[in-house]
């Protein structure tokens, strides 16, 4: 028994009996990254995470949703590459290639003239010319009617040669089945495409057709036309198996003293289109006298022909007149045009009035023929009282245009004929004793 007062043990102490025992916290093994001896990180979800709760999924995605691509068939898959290939024909514009860079774009509607796709037509994407996704918008397959389309990006192989690229925006195009008739779509929002990116849109209207130079789609719309197009739903050019007489013009007045020097006259028209006539172009000009006899009929495979003078039997001190048009094979191509040759003139020009003013510079006319104001412009080089008088093509006078004083310089008066018939005149100028005459023609 234990005294405080003891100093020196007598060795007669006692102690109490008292039972231990050793609580051992040392592990035979390792511990894992969770602190558990010899665990193996089996406390570990797939993220790495000690007893969280995340696992692999369908598709082997940590912590992943699942299978939820879309096919055309509405089977759910984790990738596009597992869908069943489409027992569907995809419109001839629609193909493309399936890419490891992807963004799908949900759209609530799309329209054809404020009415819903019907299930049989489809919507594409487009990068440029080029498809990058399509799908049969079938909304019964859809995920609570609202169907996404794969849009395609460059994933660096050959065949998504010209797919999206990051920031790039894709364009829309539908294909109604019913009418075999591609359009141009317009989305009321616009995404640029990132891999892996989901976009919401609400809706995607058509706007105007789109070919492609596809024949089915545009040509000539006109049932008279050669190369006529039944299935045609943008109009394009047509060809008709006529021509256009260019040379000389309807009604064209052509002076004797302003023919060419070369001893002809040029005929010129427009050509016909190769699709109007599968074998060799052989023109055949005709002209006609004033009494509608053919004076000239000659062949050509050009789209010209020039007309020797000798050959239009000018008769010098009246007006010719003549008529011509363009024929194939006896089919008349060409409207029928008029002109004529105007020789009344030269016995007045060359015989009764003199070919120059001294100190004058007098000029043709313009425009001539005209209706109904012409101008006519002249230099004058002294002081120098002017007349100018209009004629008629009898010689009969009909107005006087000028009777004053002019300085030296550059003048322009003109003449208005609303008040006069159709016809050719001359204006006059006469400077003291000198006099010359030029031919202008109204035409109403």
């Amino acid at each position: 028994e234990y005294s405080p007062s003891f100093i020196i043990s007598d060795g007669s102490s006692q102690f109490q009996e008292t039972s231990f025992s050793v609580i051992s916290d040392i592990c035979n093994g390792e511990y894992d990254d969770c602190s558990v001896c010899n665990g193996a990180n089996s406390d570990q979800d797939c993220a790495g995470s000690c007893f969280g709760e995340a696992i692999v999924d369908d598709c082997g995605i940590c912590d992943g949703i699942g299978p939820n691509h879309q096919c055309w068939d509405g089977s759910i898959v984790c990738n596009p590459f597992d869908c069943l290939e489409s027992e569907l024909p995809t419109p001839d514009l629609f193909s493309f290639n399936q890419s490891l860079s992807q963004a799908f774009y949900f759209i609530n509607n799309i329209y054809i003239d404020n009415i819903d796709l019907d299930d049989d037509d489809w919507l594409a994407a487009f990068n440029g010319d080029v498809c990058v996704g399509s799908r049969k918008w079938d909304t019964d397959l859809c995920t609570n009617n609202i169907c996404d389309i794969g849009v395609m990006g460059y994933d660096g192989s050959d065949l998504t040669d010209g797919y999206m690229l990051i920031n790039e925006f894709p364009s829309f195009k539908i294909y109604d089945s019913s009418e075999n008739i591609y359009y141009d779509a317009f989305p009321s929002e616009n995404f640029s495409f990132e891999n892996g990116g989901l976009f919401i849109i609400d809706n995607i209207v058509q706007t105007d057709y789109y070919c492609n130079n596809t024949p089915s789609c545009s040509g000539c719309m006109n049932e008279n036309a050669c190369n006529f197009n039944s299935n045609a739903l943008i109009e394009d050019t047509c060809y008709y198996l006529e021509s256009d007489l260019l040379q000389p013009f309807n009604n064209e007045v052509i002076f004797f003293d302003n023919l060419p020097n070369d001893g002809a006259i040029n005929f010129e028209w427009s050509n016909i289109n190769q699709s109007c006539y599968e074998n060799v172009l052989n023109y055949n000009i005709q002209i006609f006298d004033s009494n509608n006899q053919i004076i000239v009929s000659q062949l050509t495979q050009e789209n010209n022909i020039p007309i020797s003078y000798s050959n239009l039997n000018i008769n010098e001190g009246e007006i010719n007149l003549y008529s011509w048009n363009i024929l194939i094979d006896d089919i008349i191509l060409s409207d029928v045009f008029s002109f004529s040759i105007d020789a009344n003139m030269m016995s007045i020009i060359d015989n009764k009035i003199d070919n120059k003013i001294d100190n004058f510079k007098i000029y043709q006319n313009y425009p001539n023929p005209f209706n109904p104001i012409t101008y006519i412009e002249f230099d004058n080089l002294n002081y120098s009282l002017l007349k100018i008088n209009i004629y008629d093509i009898n010689g009969n006078f009909v107005e006087e245009l000028v009777n004053s004083y002019y300085s030296p310089g550059k003048y322009q008066v003109y003449w208005d004929g609303s008040n006069f018939s159709s016809g050719i005149y001359l204006y006059e100028f006469k400077v003291a004793n000198q006099t010359i005459r030029k031919k202008m023609v109204l035409i109403k």
